[in-house]
């Protein structure tokens, strides 16, 4: 297998710890390759973390700015293309194709001057016609030797885009596996949470996340304030993003649930995760109809046995009903979100015994050991 050039264009929220894995899983079952962590920014502890694990840095210096961003990423891929060559790697893999689809049809003709072998990880189907086309040509002229996909929803798009001659070498399916795994020793932080929430009534709703419009906070509190004839406490948690505090008070305020929502608007650091899924009944996940991708939240509530209540469309609506995980509803319909969360909410222990033994099966299936063995099997082959 020789030596591999891993790269994304960013390491922040969940990025790190997926890529981080991921790259444990190959070089932990091949001692003798060669990898090389590619990233604009990497931090000291980021790099402390790969040269624990024998995996070498490059940081990728772009010195433009105010230039769009199509234009640093083309800029990026170049200097990674120059940098595999100079250091003799044949093999490059996209952490994050999702960002670099238009950036790489610029690009192409360097992938074969170089004879660099090109695979990546798609997040999510592409949504704009121009990426899909894209993909299309990537795939074609084998820009992208194969890519890696979360789920049969995402693959089975592939193939009606491309034809059923890519269901098995082209697109290759990991499913996203569970990053915080359970941590037995934090009793204390979820003591801390428990005690800020103690005036509060369960069941604990809990939407965890940085706050991007596709989340669809918005559509969270609407649907909350339909809420009327049982209690429950809405947790949100995670980084003012799209949304900012402003916003989210007033409109709390606006729809009468100031008692009934719990905010921390700040950057969750990894060791408090866990205790937020613990003490928490269900996991919802707003999102709006244009994000077809996984989510990352859903695995942290299946392997805690937490009800998780989803769009009905994508990757997320896909699995939550392939394997019985919760309930779905009708993506961005505030009217339809809140009739679910008040039949979960009555029926909570009946849904839980429900769906029990299908999240546990489910939670073998992304456990981090699983999604290593996968992706060194992928690079393997």
């Amino acid at each position: 297998m020789g030596k591999i050039l891993f790269f994304d264009t960013s390491n922040g929220g969940h990025h790190f710890y997926y890529n981080f894995a991921a790259m444990k899983g190959v070089i932990g079952k091949l001692h003798e390759i060669k990898c090389c962590y590619a990233s604009p920014e990497i931090s000291g502890n980021i790099i402390n973390k790969l040269e624990k694990e024998r995996i070498d840095v490059y940081q990728v210096d772009v010195n433009i700015k105010h230039v769009p961003q199509i234009l640093q990423r083309i800029v990026m891929l170049i200097k990674l293309l120059y940098f595999a060559k100079k250091r003799k790697y044949r093999r490059i893999h996209l952490f994050y194709l999702d960002g670099l689809i238009i950036p790489l049809l610029f690009v192409w003709p360097l992938i074969y001057l170089f004879h660099v072998q090109i695979t990546a990880t798609l997040h999510w189907f592409p949504n704009r016609k121009s990426k899909i086309i894209g993909m299309r040509f990537l795939l074609k002229q084998k820009v992208l030797s194969k890519i890696i996909v979360h789920g049969d929803y995402t693959r089975n798009l592939f193939v009606e885009q491309l034809g059923e001659t890519y269901n098995n070498n082209k697109i290759n399916c990991i499913n996203y596996p569970n990053l915080h795994p359970i941590i037995k020793n934090n009793i204390d932080n979820d003591s801390i949470i428990i005690n800020e929430l103690k005036e509060l009534k369960r069941p604990y709703i809990l939407c965890f996340g940085g706050l991007r419009f596709d989340k669809g906070i918005d559509i969270l509190i609407k649907a909350a304030n339909k809420i009327k004839e049982v209690d429950f406490t809405l947790i949100i948690a995670g980084k003012e993003e799209y949304f900012k505090r402003d916003y989210l008070e007033q409109l709390i305020k606006e729809n009468g649930l100031e008692q009934k929502v719990y905010l921390n608007l700040e950057f969750i650091p990894d060791e408090m995760v866990s205790s937020y899924f613990n003490i928490s009944d269900m996991v919802v996940l707003p999102y709006r109809k244009y994000f077809t991708g996984q989510s990352g939240p859903l695995t942290e509530g299946v392997i805690r046995k937490k009800i998780i209540i989803g769009p009905d469309n994508g990757e997320i609506g896909f699995t939550i009903k392939k394997y019985n995980l919760g309930t779905v509803f009708l993506s961005e319909n505030i009217k339809d979100l809140a009739e679910k969360l008040i039949k979960s909410i009555k029926n909570i222990h009946e849904i839980r015994k429900n769906i029990y033994d299908s999240q546990d099966n489910y939670s073998k299936m992304i456990d981090s050991e699983v999604f290593e063995t996968k992706y060194y099997d992928f690079f393997r082959k």
